[in-house]
């Protein structure tokens, strides 16, 4: 058995050349292959908006939880992050209100895993 393959823009920033994702993503598309692009989603709303439709899957990275070593290693704020993805897609964030997890939330979920002998971290 096989995937049937496809192919994923990647890079630094696979939304940087808008105008390029977009073209090469509509031709894979009229050849019936799977197309994928990852983001950090530093880009502007209108291209995010414009982008994110004409792909199969959205990859989206998100380098750390804490906005302090997030600015620190990035050079930018990711406070109510998740709230923006939604606004960049134009649809209603269901979470407003709830508190994020941080690692001390996850440790039953993560001795699931490390229970089974599958390192997993946080």
């Amino acid at each position: 058995m096989t995937s049937g393959g496809g192919v994923t823009i990647s890079g630094g920033e696979g939304m940087i050349q808008p105008d390029f994702a977009e073209a090469l993503a509509a031709k894979l598309k009229a050849k019936g292959i799977h197309t994928a692009i990852e983001t950090t989603g530093c880009v502007g709303p209108e291209i995010f908006q414009r982008l994110a439709p004409q792909f199969d899957l959205l990859l989206y990275d998100v380098k750390h939880y804490d906005p302090s070593k997030h600015r620190k290693g990035t050079g930018l704020s990711n406070e109510q992050m998740g709230e923006r993805k939604y606004e960049f897609l134009n649809r209603k964030y269901e979470l407003t209100g709830v508190k994020a997890l941080h690692p001390e939330d996850l440790t039953a979920y993560q001795e699931v895993f490390l229970d089974r002998g599958i390192d997993c971290f946080f």
